[in-house]
């Protein structure tokens, strides 16, 4: 877990503001730190995120939209800059666990893969949760694969589509 992060100058006066009035009366408004403390996490993921789809080929409207989300920084921005960036990962799992077969994998680790492939065989929806422990596992064992553009859309809501996902992925052993 990530204990540190890097902070703007913006933040850094905003954090400075809050200190200030603090030592000139004594209080400090209650959850002011929290909410400065969520700020600054959310714009390290956001930029964390908008990294991530740099790798990847995106549409030029996507492109524009991610620029967008990234200079309003909000947390609705930081949804639906996830929720773009899902439809990638969602993409991306079946390609990392094409990379992990044949790798000696922890019980633990096994279990993970497995589960992906259930929630994809499934139709729901395993890509906001689970990527990034796929992701630090290959790290683990030293695997970087190259993980191509693919766009992976949910069906529609009231429409199933249970093999959205899994046509691309072998049932683990």
């Amino acid at each position: 877990m990530q204990t540190t992060f890097a902070i703007s100058t913006s933040n850094i006066e905003i954090l400075q503001t809050i200190i200030n009035a603090a030592r000139a009366t004594g209080e400090i408004e209650a959850g002011a730190l929290r909410t400065m403390a969520d700020t600054i996490v959310r714009e390290v993921r956001m930029h964390e995120t908008a990294d991530y789809l740099a790798t990847k080929s995106i549409r030029p409207i996507e492109r524009a939209r991610v620029g967008k989300l990234m200079k309003s920084m909000t947390v609705r921005s930081r949804h639906q800059l996830d929720e773009l960036a899902d439809r990638y990962k969602r993409g991306d799992l079946p390609q990392m666990i094409a990379a992990l077969q044949g790798l000696p994998l922890s019980d633990g680790e096994t279990r993970l893969v497995k589960a992906v492939v259930q929630e994809m065989n499934a139709g729901r929806d395993p890509a906001p949760l689970r990527w990034g422990n796929l992701s630090r596992i290959l790290a683990k064992h030293g695997v970087n694969p190259e993980l191509k553009t693919v766009r992976v859309e949910l069906p529609e809501e009231g429409k199933s589509d249970r093999t959205s996902l899994a046509k691309f992925l072998p049932m683990p052993a």
